[in-house]
C-alpha cells in the first residue's frame, strides 16, 4: 500500500537544470569554448560544492579566478531558474497527495539554500512533511542515503513509497534503496537510459496520482 511520495527537485518540480546548463554554456563561451550537453548530463542528479564544469574549465584554460567565475555563474543561474514555472502536473500531484492522505518528501542532492530560493516564494514547503537535501547527508545520489533517510523520517517501509525522479543518478539511488521509481525525464535527460525504472512518463500530467496509486497498489 502506497503511503508516501518522495520527489526529486531540480528538473522534476522546476526545470532549474536547463538554467544551470545554459549558464555553463555562457561561461565557457566567454573563454572561447563549447560545453557539450553530454558532459553536463554526467552530473545531473549529483551535487558537489566544487562544480565539476569549473574544474574542467580550469583544466582547459589554466588557473582562473574561481571565486569570481563561480559567483557570476551562480548569479546568472539563479536569475534564469527563477523565471521557470512549476513543471506541468506538480501542483495537481501535491494537492492530490494531501487529498489522498499521503505523506510527501523532497529528497534532493542540491543544498537547502538552493531549494529555498524556489520553495519559499511559491509557499511550497507547506506541501511536504520533510525536505532532505545534500547538506543534510554524508553522501548524495547515486548513494541511497537521501531516500533511506526519507523513509525513516516518514516512518514507512521502502515498499510503501513511490519516488519521482528525472535523472539516472536518482534512479540508481532509488533502486539501491529498494523503492519503486517513476521517471519523468527533464528537458536535459530525455532520451537517457531509464530501462531500470518501474515506469517512465512524459510528464506528471500524463497520469493522475489516483491512477498511479491504484496501479502501484496492485503490483
Amino acid at each position: 500500500m502506497i503511503k508516501a511520495l518522495i520527489f526529486d527537485f531540480d528538473g522534476l518540480l522546476i526545470d532549474t537544470e536547463m538554467a544551470d546548463y545554459q549558464t555553463w554554456v555562457e561561461i565557457y563561451h566567454e573563454y572561447g569554448l563549447e560545453y557539450p550537453l553530454s558532459e553536463f548530463q554526467k552530473i545531473i542528479g549529483k551535487y558537489s560544492p566544487i562544480p565539476v564544469p569549473l574544474d574542467q574549465l580550469e583544466g582547459l584554460k589554466g588557473p582562473l579566478d574561481r571565486e569570481s567565475v563561480e559567483a557570476r555563474r551562480m548569479k546568472r543561474s539563479v536569475e534564469l531558474a527563477l523565471q521557470q514555472p512549476l513543471l506541468p502536473g506538480v501542483t495537481e500531484h501535491l494537492e492530490d497527495a494531501h487529498r489522498l492522505g499521503l505523506k510527501t518528501a523532497i529528497a534532493s542532492s542540491s543544498p537547502r539554500s538552493w531549494l529555498d530560493r524556489f520553495l519559499e516564494p511559491r509557499d511550497l514547503t507547506r506541501h511536504f512533511n520533510t525536505i532532505l537535501t545534500g547538506d543534510s547527508v554524508s553522501q548524495v545520489k547515486p548513494s541511497p542515503e537521501l531516500f533511506n533517510t526519507a523513509i525513516q523520517i516518514l516512518d514507512i517501509n521502502p515498499t510503501e513509497a513511490l519516488i519521482f525522479e528525472d535523472s539516472v543518478h536518482g534512479l540508481k539511488a532509488a533502486r539501491a534503496a529498494g523503492i519503486r521509481c517513476i521517471i519523468i525525464p527533464s528537458s536535459l535527460t530525455r532520451g537517457m537510459d531509464f530501462d531500470a525504472a518501474d515506469l517512465v512518463l512524459e510528464s506528471l500530467q500524463s497520469r493522475s496520482l489516483d491512477q498511479l496509486v491504484r496501479q502501484f497498489n496492485t503490483l
